[in-house]
């Protein structure tokens, strides 16, 4: 167990070279120095391309159904059939946010791409209950004109992070 060069957070597996988790390294985090004492510190800078890409999480959005589920392979295997189809369904959603638009990508087998301008963001919304605080996801509503969202996203991972890189792509 060793603690991310960029999130800080504790996990099992870093990358070697950089000291970054797989999160931090699909999002394109970088570890940066401090100048004053020249500690690694967290990158707070929103980069220009790129600024967020993410899958809904899968165990932190709902722990207690994970669990039943490695509970169940027990039972006839249906446990196992439960985590697939949970993996999957995260894994066929994504959104990501680059400099000028918000990419909101649905579906395995047959895809539903959403392209938003971001200067056609009207306001963000981010819901996240108790547990998801605790957990880091939440949802997030995008909208544009009118009262009814443009899309809304379940169970990303760090909601605040994908708003603040929409609020930074838009200045």
């Amino acid at each position: 167990m060793a603690a991310c060069k960029a999130c800080n957070e504790i996990v099992g597996v870093l990358d070697l070279e950089n000291g970054l988790c797989n999160q931090c390294i699909s999002n394109g985090d970088k570890p940066q120095k401090d100048t004053d004492s020249g500690k690694l510190q967290k990158d707070t800078d929103v980069m220009s391309v790129g600024n967020y890409s993410a899958h809904p999480a899968m165990f932190r959005a709902n722990p207690i159904m994970f669990l039943i589920a490695i509970a169940l392979i027990f039972v006839f295997g249906l446990g196992l059939i439960i985590l697939i189809f949970w993996y999957l369904r995260t894994k066929a959603t994504k959104v990501t946010v680059t400099s000028d638009e918000i990419l909101y990508e649905k579906g395995l087998m047959s895809k539903e791409r959403i392209d938003l301008q971001i200067d056609k963001v009207k306001s963000l919304k981010v819901k996240q209950g108790f547990f998801d605080r605790i957990f880091g996801v939440g949802d997030i509503e995008i909208y544009t004109t009118g009262d009814i969202p443009e899309f809304i996203v379940h169970s990303m991972p760090k909601p605040q992070r994908l708003r603040d890189s929409i609020k930074q792509s838009r200045k």
